[in-house]
């Protein structure tokens, strides 16, 4: 295991295997600022918070302080994992759209014609790497589109 910074100097000692839940609430840790800002967020004694990113004593946050320290950090590690875990995939919501309703509609069918001639150009041989990532990257742009979408839909729902 690698070793990093004594976690007397707030610092996580020693790195779980990437690729882990346990990895991912270690970053979240090191995200939020080191185990005595996570134990004082969550009001946690400092000697409980490092049984969390020690990979002798493996242990789990509950789902309310992945919450608050995924709030803190600005990213869902765990979540995240989580989320690749069960193949599947996060959505993120903006708070707000600036943009027209019919704009959200071009933008969608933008991503849907880009991911259709990325198709249309493979023809008929196999799928190889390169264009594997390609559509890869043209699908997130869609997924991200139709995503945006929902707000100002949501908005007049209500």
């Amino acid at each position: 295991m690698a070793r990093m910074r004594d976690v007397r100097q707030n610092k996580v000692k020693k790195s779980f295997t990437a690729g882990t839940l346990h990895a991912a609430q270690q970053r979240l840790v090191e995200a939020c600022g080191g185990p005595k800002e996570v134990a004082a967020l969550l009001g946690r004694s400092l000697r409980q918070t490092q049984r969390f990113v020690d990979p002798s004593l493996p242990r789990y946050f509950d789902a309310n302080e992945i919450f608050i320290l995924e709030q803190r950090a600005g990213r869902m590690f765990v979540t995240g994992w989580v989320a690749h875990a069960q193949s599947a995939a996060l959505l993120h919501f903006p708070a707000g759209a600036a943009r027209p309703l019919r704009a959200h509609f071009a933008r969608v069918a933008k991503r849907f014609a880009t991911l259709f001639a990325i198709e249309a150009e493979r023809g008929e041989g196999a799928l190889d790497k390169r264009t594997a990532g390609q559509l890869l990257n043209a699908d997130d742009d869609l997924i991200s589109a139709a995503s945006d979408l929902r707000v100002p839909l949501e908005r007049l729902a209500k």
